[in-house]
């Protein structure tokens, strides 16, 4: 998170939320310049751990050094400003236990507005074709919001890409997908927040540059 406390707050609410599954969240403040970190520090609830940067790093980094961080077998991704149903983590780790060999796993999601009207449904697509997808599109919806995947898997293929901003997670994914099997959950479980802030609001010289760099490293199996 960075500068967003408004947003945080509704997101944190929601994690901390979660039924039927016991759970760490780790918050990842980016060196922010507003009230965040002064309220992150009011926050009581134990199963909280706020780490900050001292410099601005990037969210790539973020995730980063949440994920070096994280005691859980499995982590789930997070931005600031998307919502869970109550029942994502229970669910889709569900779905994951049930499915032979998966390591990773998302579900359906909705797109809305800042006032969660509801704008897109997506369903999630086929984990059995997946890594196919990946390598045409972002194929998973929700963006860095839906993935659940087992911690070892993403120290294992690297974590996140710190040259990468916008793509971060898209990248992240083609790695899980070429390294593991993944389940899926038909129910929308994750709202992508759309808000004059959200990332896709960037540039497009910094967008056909991370396009560029996501080719280059995929070239080969985006050929086969």
């Amino acid at each position: 998170t960075r500068n967003r406390w408004r947003l945080l707050r509704r997101t944190l609410s929601g994690a901390l939320r979660q039924e039927s599954v016991s759970l760490e969240v780790i918050v990842v403040d980016d060196c922010s310049t507003d009230e965040t970190a002064l309220e992150l520090a009011r926050l009581t609830d134990p199963r909280v751990r706020v780490f900050r940067n001292a410099e601005r790093r990037g969210v790539a980094a973020a995730r980063n050094r949440a994920l070096e961080a994280a005691s859980g077998t499995w982590t789930a991704f997070l931005d600031d400003d998307d919502l869970w149903a109550p029942s994502k983590l229970h669910a889709v780790l569900g779905m994951a236990c049930r499915t032979s060999g998966a390591r990773w796993a998302y579900s359906a999601a909705a797109v809305v507005n800042d006032a969660t009207e509801m704008l897109q449904l997506s369903p999630a697509p086929d984990p059995e074709t997946i890594d196919e997808a990946l390598l045409t599109r972002n194929a998973v919806p929700g963006g860095c919001s839906n993935v659940v995947a087992e911690t070892s898997l993403v120290h294992e293929v690297g974590g996140f890409d710190t040259q990468l901003s916008l793509l971060a997670d898209w990248d992240l994914w083609i790695r899980l997908a070429l390294a593991a099997p993944a389940a899926a959950s038909p129910e929308p479980l994750v709202a992508y927040v759309r808000h004059p802030g959200s990332m896709v609001s960037r540039g497009r010289q910094d967008v056909r540059r991370e396009v560029d760099r996501l080719v280059a490293k995929h070239r080969t199996q985006a050929a086969e």
